[in-house]
């Protein structure tokens, strides 16, 4: 191996997450952690929808890319390449539609060869986007249980629970009200929007 050390690298892609919105009424375990770990005093969405904004995390390259890159790379996003080498094994948990756009193919290359694990729950259209959520840490609890490596390892984790309207277990208490069940993005005026 290219390197003595190999640290277990955590990912957690959470979508339409705005950093200026955390605060301690909204997400207060996220500001705990920032003060017991790493807090990231700025960030910068680099595109606007999900596939650039994927792509542009994962290949370290401005969206606009996003298109050359979809037609002509096969072998997977460049940051998971380096990973490979340096001897880490990628592991995949998802509840987001990781076809979506081909970004399964895009990050983990056309036959998928830079994952060594992908937990895909996606599909399971029976079960909310909450529910699919805790699936993923639920089977990385599990997989950990099983294989408690201490190194050596990237855990990816594509949750879909804060994408569009957003899902909450039926017993959740909301801290804002009133809430949508549904948005009409096409006929809805900006007038109704607050």
């Amino acid at each position: 191996s290219l390197l003595k050390k190999k640290p277990n690298i955590y990912l957690f892609v959470i979508e339409t997450f705005r950093k200026d919105f955390v605060n301690q009424e909204t997400a207060p375990n996220l500001i705990e952690f920032g003060k017991q770990h790493i807090d990231i005093p700025f960030s910068f969405s680099n595109a606007n929808a999900t596939h650039p904004s994927w792509f542009a995390l994962f290949y370290g390259a401005f969206p606009i890319h996003w298109a050359h890159i979809k037609e002509q790379w096969q072998d997977g996003a460049t940051a998971l390449q380096y990973l490979k080498k340096l001897g880490y094994n990628i592991h995949a948990y998802s509840s987001a539609n990781l076809r979506y756009f081909g970004m399964d193919k895009i990050l983990f290359g056309q036959k998928g060869q830079l994952a060594d694990q992908i937990q895909d729950y996606s599909t399971d259209w029976t079960k909310a986007p909450c529910d699919r959520d805790a699936l993923c840490f639920q089977t990385f609890e599990k997989d950990l249980e099983e294989s408690p490596e201490k190194e050596g390892n990237v855990y990816l984790f594509f949750l879909d629970s804060t994408h569009s309207e957003y899902s909450f277990p039926k017993d959740f208490p909301l801290r804002f009200e009133p809430i949508v069940d549904q948005i009409a993005y096409l006929s809805a005026a900006y007038r109704d929007w607050e």
